[in-house]
């Protein structure tokens, strides 16, 4: 059984195929169930069908989905899910037998039967009507306009150690909890220092609002023991974060981009863009790869046809890391 992550652009395609061509659906399905394969889907997948503008379009995809029964699903706040799941398996935090099942992996949970389906699929519908996704796409393209003018991750990347005011250094150490005299630290880029210290901020905030963590002392040695470097999903879309700014790209999907590219480290297959696929590509292959993601197979990029699909799903003698390269 091998997990699949499909990009909402080969949704797009099967849908287009499913109207068309019905029995050329049911044959990509059937070479689907050969195949042993599982689709995952994650809420970003579903957001984006929500943002779709037509119920038609809304209805059709979600009854593309409903022919992958039974698939993986996840729901959950990635940051959240992926820190977590380090807790828990690195002894971190006890965890219950009961427990295991749902918080030892990403995408635990199964949709089983059209009637699980039809419930997410009224979950977020009640979510759209709010108005919530409208809202969270008009903030995605404002912090991209404002990433644009963000000067910190030009190059090259300012080091610590350049730093002429050393008044203000010392203030700026001190209110993100680094050692002004540390050598090592001193070596490291104002970027990577602020990715670090963001990160504690999230990972803080995070156990401080978690019903698994009750006691603050147990909070802070927690916080000591995990840094970013741990968590794979989130240092991977940092960094392709990082080369999207570095290359111009300042794009507002860039954002469900990053949301669906964190999936990355949890799947067997990840089938994306051309862009994502490079940057992702360049980030594999760079130095200070944490070890968790040496293993990790490069997504491939499928150009937008159902025979360009078969061809890096089910043609075993094509290889993935050449796929359409």
């Amino acid at each position: 059984m091998k997990l699949i992550y499909l990009d909402t652009s080969h949704f797009s395609l099967l849908t287009d195929v499913f109207k068309s061509s019905p029995n050329v659906f049911y044959n990509f399905v059937d070479k689907w169930r050969e195949a042993n394969y599982i689709l995952t889907v994650s809420k970003t997948h579903i957001e984006e069908i929500m943002q779709l503008s037509f119920s038609e379009t809304r209805n059709l995809r979600f009854k593309v989905l409903s022919e992958f029964i039974p698939f993986k699903y996840e729901n959950e706040n990635f940051f959240e899910r992926e820190i977590f799941l380090n807790l828990f398996k690195n002894g971190l935090l006890p965890i219950s037998d009961e427990d295991r099942k749902t918080n030892l992996s990403i995408f635990s949970r199964t949709i089983s039967d059209k009637n699980e389906l039809e419930l997410v699929k009224q979950t977020h519908t009640a979510i759209r009507s709010s108005g919530l996704y409208k809202l969270t796409s008009f903030a995605d393209g404002r912090a991209w306009k404002a990433k644009k003018m963000d000067k910190i991750h030009s190059s090259p990347k300012p080091k610590l150690k350049n730093v002429k005011n050393k008044f203000f250094f010392k203030i700026f150490a001190k209110f993100i909890g680094i050692d002004s005299s540390n050598l090592g630290t001193l070596r490291k880029t104002f970027e990577s220092t602020l990715k670090d210290f963001l990160f504690k901020i999230q990972l803080q905030s995070t156990l401080k609002n978690s019903s698994f963590v009750t006691d603050k002392s147990v909070a802070s040695n927690i916080s000591k023991k995990i840094s970013r470097s741990n968590c794979s999903g989130l240092w991977l879309r940092s960094e392709i974060e990082t080369r999207l700014k570095l290359a111009q790209d300042f794009k507002p999907n860039n954002e469900k981009d990053l949301d669906h590219i964190q999936y990355l480290p949890y799947v067997d297959l990840f089938v994306t863009d051309r862009r994502i696929v490079e940057m992702t590509t360049q980030v594999l292959r760079s130095p200070g790869l944490p070890e968790s993601l040496k293993k990790v197979a490069s997504p491939i990029k499928v150009p937008q046809s159902l025979e360009a699909l078969e061809k890096a799903l089910f043609d075993t003698s094509y290889s993935d890391t050449n796929s359409f390269n």
